[in-house]
């Protein structure tokens, strides 16, 4: 006896959408300014004088840091060697 599936005649399959973060440039805009607004407002609701470090991962696979000092409101990006560089040029020079 043969079935038959009335969700695939009701609901025909729709190949998934092949859209790519670039062609969003504005999503990616928005993303990285709400981050900076986040960071910004953690950091001054804390009191927090200290840089706030993290890792970040591109759309290739490559992986980079990134940096906000709040005692200057200002971002830094690069490997993990141009970070630690940064931070002893910051801190102990």
């Amino acid at each position: 006896m043969k079935t038959f599936n009335f969700s695939s005649w009701l609901m025909p399959t729709v190949a998934p959408s092949r859209r790519t973060k670039t062609q969003f440039p504005f999503k990616s805009y928005l993303s990285g300014m709400l981050e900076k607004f986040w960071q910004s407002a953690a950091a001054n609701l804390a009191g927090q004088m200290e840089p706030q470090v993290w890792q970040k991962t591109d759309k290739y696979g490559n992986t980079y840091w990134r940096a906000y000092d709040p005692a200057n409101d200002s971002y830094f990006s690069g490997s993990e060697a141009d970070m630690r560089r940064w931070i002893e040029q910051r801190y102990y020079a």
